[in-house]
């Protein structure tokens, strides 16, 4: 494996690492339904070709984690939210590939994707040079005992649910205790606290790894989701891992957004478009077709263009969020899920939040 770089990027040969509770699972604890975890007790792997692999957890909602096969060894991109996840999720993909030749982790970003970089902490482990900050925040967020403690609470009121149908006599009573089993390794991790290892191999702009018979690069897409997202694209199997940074939900232009981070935003995904991608893989959703970084990068673009113009005819906000209506202007965007309120709540939030970038 040769990585090599562009622009000022450099590796990072010191590891620093935080010990960490399972805060990751905080928000994803409190509100999965039992009922969920009856379609799998533990990992679910679909095979995208002969060399990629997506794995997740079903029984706390999706959080890919995704297995690239190369002469080199293997690829993982993004390492689950906690050791016992990320060691559930390992197995199963090498028990698909029939390999256990791990090479290197490339993390797409922080936040619920990087506690499981511990099992490959002898191995490089890449992402962008703002993980080192972000790791460091969200430490600071999980070492809150509150937290945990509510953590704990959603642990525990899982398998109360999962018990009860157990004691119901549920037919799928092997399937129920593997689920205990589940929560309660969960448990443990979060009790125990566990290593969160900083990537080592750290890069500004964008990093190539020759791995033979495949080519992956790993593209920084600018502050948006966290401060440090990647974009992973894999040439020969014309596909992109876009961690929490292109996905199906509604994007949001936070108040840490800066003009430069929408342009490049725009700038590689449109580049990644031309070398002519037919599969994204979001963290949290299914895989699905290039029109997901289509979506994102025509709305980026339209949304920028949009807001320069109406600043340009020296429009009101007001009146440029009603020139720039989501349904007359970004019709493509119609049907797309919001996190919060409707997508012409959001939409209008976007263009107040690209009125303050562009003077």
């Amino acid at each position: 494996m040769r990585p090599s770089r562009r622009g000022p990027m450099r590796p990072s040969p010191r590891r620093a690492s935080l010990t960490l509770p399972l805060g990751v699972l905080l928000a994803v604890l409190a509100c999965v339904p039992a009922a969920r975890a009856a379609e799998n007790p533990v990992v679910t792997v679909e095979r995208l070709s002969d060399r990629v692999l997506v794995a997740n957890t079903p029984i706390i909602g999706r959080a890919n984690v995704t297995a690239i096969a190369t002469r080199k060894g293997l690829v993982l991109v993004d390492a689950a939210a906690s050791p016992y996840l990320a060691g559930q999720l390992k197995q199963a993909l090498e028990k698909q590939l029939g390999r256990t030749d791990w090479v290197c982790v490339i993390n797409t970003h922080v936040h619920d994707h990087t506690g499981g970089n511990g099992l490959f902490k002898n191995l490089p482990i890449i992402g962008h040079e703002n993980a080192v900050e972000d790791s460091k925040a969200v430490a600071e967020v999980l070492a809150s005992e509150e937290k945990k403690a509510t953590a704990v609470r959603g642990v525990r009121t899982q398998v109360q649910e999962v018990q009860k149908k157990l004691d119901g006599g549920a037919a799928d009573a092997d399937a129920l205790r593997a689920q205990i089993g589940f929560w309660q390794a969960l448990e443990r991790d979060l009790v125990q606290g566990f290593e969160v290892v900083v990537p080592n191999v750290r890069f500004t702009d964008e990093l190539t790894l020759d791995m033979g018979d495949l080519t992956i690069h790993a593209l920084y897409l600018g502050q948006g989701h966290s401060a440090a997202d990647v974009l992973v694209h894999v040439s020969e199997e014309k596909l992109v891992v876009a961690g929490s940074a292109c996905g199906p939900m509604f994007p949001r232009v936070g108040d840490k957004i800066a003009l430069a981070d929408l342009q490049r935003s725009v700038a590689v995904l449109d580049k990644v478009l031309k070398a002519g991608i037919e599969r994204v893989v979001p963290s949290h959703a299914e895989p699905g077709g290039r029109e997901i970084a289509e979506r994102r990068r025509d709305y980026y673009r339209d949304l920028l263009a949009g807001v320069t113009a109406a600043r340009g005819q020296g429009l009101t906000l007001e009146k440029a969020q009603a020139e720039l209506g989501l349904e007359q202007r970004f019709p493509y965007m119609r049907g797309t899920r919001v996190f919060q309120g409707t997508p012409e709540q959001a939409h209008a939030a976007n263009v107040a939040a690209v009125w303050k970038l562009v003077q």
